[in-house]
């Protein structure tokens, strides 16, 4: 699983690249950009979803394509921590992600509240993800009145 933490100083230019790494994945995720994936995680990523350890960027990239249920999705980044030795960084990310779903003539959304335990390594001159965990904090299933996905 993810490894503990590095040294307590981050640089002003690493805490920026690693938070804009965080919103890279979000923008792929919410607009379906599969591709754009290679931008975000090591070729021989690991991702640890549900239980399951998803090995490789191609297999990671095959997982996202669960999104395409849902019609809208909104992953929103919010508490970025991490630490850095040298090319390699360890910390978490916090977001609260909401999926639309049509569900029995009606629209819902999902929010889930989600942790991921993230292991960087600075590759081609910038982050990526090496390894991450997914942790399901809690989820709340509510009706949309309107939406226009």
């Amino acid at each position: 699983m993810i490894q503990g933490a590095l040294t307590l100083a981050i640089s002003v230019e690493d805490h920026i690249a690693i938070e804009r790494l965080m919103y890279r994945y979000a923008k792929c995720a919410d607009e379906k950009d599969y591709a754009g994936f290679s931008n975000v995680f090591c070729a021989d990523a690991v991702f640890f979803y549900a239980g399951t350890e998803i090995a490789s960027l191609s297999a990671i990239q095959q997982l996202m394509h669960n999104l395409e249920r849902y019609p809208t999705t909104q992953h929103r980044v919010q508490n970025v921590l991490y630490d850095v030795e040298g090319n390699r960084a360890v910390g978490t990310t916090y977001c609260l992600a909401s999926h639309l779903l049509q569900e029995g003539g009606e629209m819902r959304k999902i929010d889930m509240a989600i942790t991921y335990l993230d292991e960087l390594r600075r590759e081609r001159e910038q982050w990526l993800i090496a390894r991450r965990q997914f942790n399901l904090l809690w989820t709340q299933t509510s009706r949309v009145d309107t939406a226009q996905p």
